[in-house]
């Protein structure tokens, strides 16, 4: 107990805890060596243990030194669990996740194609929509598209068959630190997102309240409740399957990747037959992946992303957080159908809207 001390106004019913050795003695508090508690939890946890400094006086006049309580018992005083209860608490209100938490930001993502109106006639031709179409096959992989969400809201206005999603070719990239992460990105291709500074006093980001939306224009009576859906051909029959899509939260480098120092250690997606620019060589950490199965969808779960790899690179004064959207595996095996020529088909996935709004804190 030397080096902390209890002071409670019992006229403003306040209490607070220095813990300046040197100001130990001085009767009269320093504001900027003080604590302030609240003074209900501090006495309902700790009780009744020790008679703290009473500073008090005359109405008008706060802050004039009053007189002292009655001393405790003989040879007693705070005992060492109270010293420890109390240094945690000095430690633990010091923390910066306590003042970053508060700090709470909203952000949206999004993709929406304009000028597109319902229509439930079959005739009509649904192919100037988006599509999440088939892309690519690695060996005997099939690989369909995979995309970025434009921060905030990108709105393509566009009448013709222009399929936004479709437009560049798309590659599988290996974790090199982990054979079960394999992670697929669009060559060509530099994302986008929202920047987050980052400082040396936090340790991670913190996603919380992701909600996800997305439009279909499909026939009325093919929709079963709210369910994502894909079309594909069964013989000679178009048919609605139930499909998931994956949302990637990524952290991306804003320094490109050869003038980055220690790149291998934070970049971990590779492949090395490709020299092109592709998001792998931005891409820090491991990508973050969560599973959405409904047209409207509310993830409660946090997900929480460490910085502290990212922190010892000094290069790094900020990344962006992105999205990227892609089609879950055991969908594009429902997706897979055979046309009438008995030829293997591979069906897709329309929309015109998918938006992703979240917010993050940093801790």
């Amino acid at each position: 107990m030397n080096n902390i001390k209890l002071f409670y106004d019992n006229r403003n019913n306040r209490a607070f805890i220095q813990t300046n050795q040197s100001n130990i003695n001085n009767q009269i508090p320093n504001a900027n060596q003080l604590l302030e508690i609240n003074v209900k939890e501090f006495f309902e946890k700790f009780g009744n243990q020790h008679t703290p400094n009473v500073v008090e006086g005359p109405r008008g006049f706060p802050g004039m030194i009053g007189p002292q309580g009655p001393p405790g018992p003989p040879g007693k005083d705070i005992d060492e669990e109270l010293i420890e209860s109390l240094k945690i608490i000095v430690n633990e209100y010091k923390k910066p996740k306590n003042i970053q938490k508060n700090k709470i930001h909203e952000l949206l993502f999004g993709l929406k194609k304009t000028n597109i109106v319902e229509n439930n006639s079959s005739e009509i031709n649904s192919s100037s929509y988006f599509r999440i179409m088939k892309n690519n096959i690695d060996v005997n992989e099939i690989i369909y598209d995979t995309f970025y969400l434009a921060p905030n809201i990108l709105e393509i206005n566009d009448y013709s068959h222009f399929n936004y999603i479709h437009d560049r070719k798309i590659e599988k990239f290996q974790n090199q630190y982990t054979s079960t992460d394999a992670q697929y990105f669009p060559l060509e291709y530099t994302p986008s997102g929202f920047p987050i500074n980052l400082t040396e006093n936090i340790s991670n980001i913190v996603l919380q309240n992701i909600s996800f939306n997305c439009v279909q224009f499909m026939n009325a009576n093919k929709y079963e409740d709210f369910r994502l859906l894909g079309n594909t051909i069964e013989r000679n029959t178009l048919v609605n399957k139930k499909i998931s899509l994956n949302l990637h939260f990524e952290l991306h480098s804003q320094i490109p990747y050869h003038l980055l120092n220690n790149r291998l250690n934070l970049m971990p997606y590779r492949n090395e037959n490709l020299k092109v620019l592709n998001p792998s060589q931005t891409c820090l950490l491991t990508v973050k992946t969560i599973k959405i199965k409904d047209l409207n969808s509310f993830h409660g779960e946090k997900i929480r992303i460490s910085l502290e790899d990212i922190i010892l690179n000094h290069q790094l004064k900020n990344v962006l957080l992105t999205v990227r959207i892609s089609l879950d595996k055991t969908s594009i095996k429902e997706l897979k159908g055979i046309d009438v020529n008995e030829k293997i088909y591979y069906g897709y996935v329309p929309f015109t809207q998918l938006l992703v709004n979240c917010e993050y804190y940093l801790e």
